[in-house]
């Protein structure tokens, strides 16, 4: 019975102290802000959202959220009116580890992003949409080599129509959200990886766009908060521990 306890206490231990994504450092946002990450332009580090959008109201989306945050890159007008050219970025470089080997060197995240597509006039060109882009890049020793590039438009596959922005410069609000699977395997052990987030407004400013960001990493998140928090299992680690105390005892 003994060995049976020492087993479960180190399995919860294990629980308590391990990340809860590997690769990439604060890849959960779990820090509440941006530990580990280099961010321009506007961003927060978010608990809750509901979407507001000028004539567009009491919309909910399925923002990505793992675990208690979730990043949110883009325009600081969001409620209100995007304009001003607003553009951010994310940034970070790790060094791949046997761990990130172990899990099968897979990168995986989840993205929703709010993107406007101009309807007030036909000048919009597709350079001049209000996009993201994810990059992932591998250091070759004198530089950095692209492994992964990918970019998202409204009204693209997998957006929906979520309402309309009547005010000024007049547009159509999009929504998508994805898991990204993207296959690493390219890498080796003590190679240093990058990855490069970005996302902006229209090339005239009328139009925006802002993406929410989380759980960053080799270890496939769940696809939902049904995971103990560290909390509730300390406080089971806790109670073993005193359960080992007793039997000893005895």
């Amino acid at each position: 019975m003994r060995k049976w306890m020492y087993l479960v206490l180190t399995a919860v231990l294990v629980l308590v102290v391990s990340p809860a994504y590997a690769l990439f450092t604060n890849g959960g946002f779990e820090t509440g802000d941006t530990t580990g990450w280099t961010i321009t332009g506007d961003h927060s580090v978010i608990s809750s959202f509901t979407g507001q959008f000028n004539n567009t109201s009491g919309w909910v989306s399925d923002i990505p959220y793992y675990d208690n945050y979730s990043l949110l890159l883009g325009s600081g007008d969001v409620g209100n009116v995007w304009d001003n050219y607003h553009q951010s970025s994310a940034t970070q470089t790790d060094t791949v580890t046997a761990a990130d080997i172990a899990a099968g060197l897979h990168l995986y995240f989840r993205w929703g992003a709010i993107l406007e597509e101009p309807t007030n006039n036909n000048t919009h060109g597709d350079d001049a949409q209000p996009y993201f882009s994810v990059g992932i890049s591998k250091w070759n020793g004198g530089g950095w080599t692209s492994m992964y590039y990918a970019d998202h438009r409204a009204n693209q596959p997998g957006f929906t129509k979520i309402g309309t922005n009547a005010s000024g410069d007049a547009g159509d609000i999009w929504y998508g959200s994805a898991i990204t699977d993207i296959d690493l395997s390219g890498l080796s052990e003590g190679n240093q990886v990058k990855i490069d987030l970005f996302v902006r407004d229209c090339g005239q400013g009328g139009h925006g766009g802002l993406v929410f960001l989380d759980g960053f990493g080799t270890e496939q998140p769940p696809d939902d908060n049904v995971v103990p928090e560290p909390g509730s299992l300390m406080l089971l680690g806790t109670g073993l521990v005193g359960l080992l105390g007793i039997r000893r005892k005895k």
